[in-house]
C-alpha cells in the first residue's frame, strides 16, 4: 500500500469518561485518507 514503510505520529485524547468512552485519535502527520480531515487530522 502507499502507507507501507511510513511512520505516522498520532495523538490519543482520553477524557474523564475513559474507559467508558473510547479515546479520540488525531493524526499529527499529514495522511492521505478519505476518513481523515486534512485540516484537523481527525
Amino acid at each position: 500500500t502507499v502507507h507501507e514503510g511510513k511512520i505516522y505520529q498520532l495523538k490519543l485524547f482520553c477524557d474523564k469518561d475513559y474507559p467508558d468512552r473510547p479515546p479520540t485519535v488525531r493524526f499529527q502527520t499529514r495522511i492521505n485518507m478519505t476518513c481523515v480531515d486534512q485540516e484537523t487530522g481527525f
